[in-house]
């Protein structure tokens, strides 16, 4: 439950150059696999790493992470990575994601603080509420956020997983500077009211998931029988044909173009130019490679037009998000 009621405003700028607006950096490397044995299996540090380093390498500046991603070890590898490689990337380059895991107002500090430690930074680009749960009112929460970001603890306040009326509700009363959410070929939702939204209010955009969770880049559209991401909406029934006619789009895109799957699905959001940020997740460096490389080719009409035809019957799914988290 969200309240309406307007609090005061928060002019001060936090004290700390930027590197630019959110909206200046359209590639991120998202990092949820990293020290996360539950949901990603046998997921091993040094290849988390090598995909830090490589995305640094290669010009990436957005990190997104959270403290609960392998209950903090995915902020601590970041914090230790972007340390080691301050001689040639200055802090004020990158752009630091994080997300706090309360519901409590009074706790949000000492959780802020906690992930500024892991993260070896004074302050966060980026602070997002992590999963908003059904039936709290989170506008304390993001009171407590407004105050830190006057207090220059953080530089932008961000929230995600909230269906539009909601995300309205909280914009009115705590202004927002982006939006994270789920957005890909098998999840169009988003265009209906959430990307209008942000497009009218001056939200910055971010999409994850952009491959729907690897399900864009298998021909077969399936994962193991004991895969925890057999839950996601995609695969469920009266769903999973429409994510086999998708697929087999993408797969015959993927032909006619010499990319792979996962780089024409990379592609189609570029040309839709409705996401700012697009964070790519991924498990070692060269699942990071392959989705950097071949973009120089633009899709042409054809085959966006192919594309947003089978997939935009993924617009009217009633699920909140691709996970089925439902308000």
């Amino acid at each position: 439950m969200l309240k309406t009621d307007t609090g005061p405003e928060d002019p001060t700028p936090a004290p700390h150059a930027a590197a630019g607006p959110l909206s200046s950096f359209p590639l991120a490397i998202g990092t949820w696999s990293f020290g996360d044995d539950t949901y990603w299996e046998g997921q091993r540090k040094e290849d988390s790493a090598g995909a830090v380093t490589y995305a640094l390498g290669h010009g990436i500046r957005h990190i997104d992470t959270a403290a609960r991603y392998g209950n903090g070890r995915a902020e601590q590898l970041v914090g230790q990575l972007v340390r080691r490689c301050s001689s040639r990337i200055s802090r004020e380059e990158l752009v630091l994601a994080t997300k706090v895991s309360t519901y409590d107002p009074g706790s949000v500090e000492k959780r802020v603080r906690t992930s500024l430690a892991r993260l070896q930074t004074d302050y966060l680009d980026i602070a997002y509420l992590h999963w908003p749960k059904r039936g709290v009112d989170i506008i304390p929460v993001y009171r407590e956020l407004a105050r830190l970001k006057q207090a220059g603890l953080l530089r932008f306040i961000g929230a995600t997983n909230l269906p539009a009326p909601l995300l309205r509700e909280l914009h009115a009363a705590v202004p927002l500077d982006i939006f994270q959410t789920a957005y890909s070929l098998l999840w169009r939702k988003p265009e209906d009211d959430i990307i209008p939204f942000c497009r009218e209010a001056g939200i910055t955009l971010a999409a994850y998931s952009p491959l729907a969770q690897g399900l864009l880049s298998r021909e077969d559209a399936a994962f193991a029988s004991e895969d925890p991401r057999n839950r996601l909406v995609p695969l469920r029934r009266g769903h999973i044909e429409r994510t086999k006619a998708v697929v087999s789009a993408l797969s015959e895109v993927s032909g006619e173009t010499g990319k792979s799957m996962a780089q024409v699905a990379i592609d189609w959001i570029a040309r839709k130019q409705s996401i700012d940020t697009t964070i790519l997740g991924c498990r070692d460096s060269s699942q990071l490679s392959g989705l950097l490389a071949a973009h120089d080719e633009p899709l042409s009409d054809e085959h966006m037009g192919l594309l947003d035809s089978v997939s935009d019957q993924t617009r009217c799914y009633e699920e909140d998000n691709i996970f089925g988290h439902t308000w």
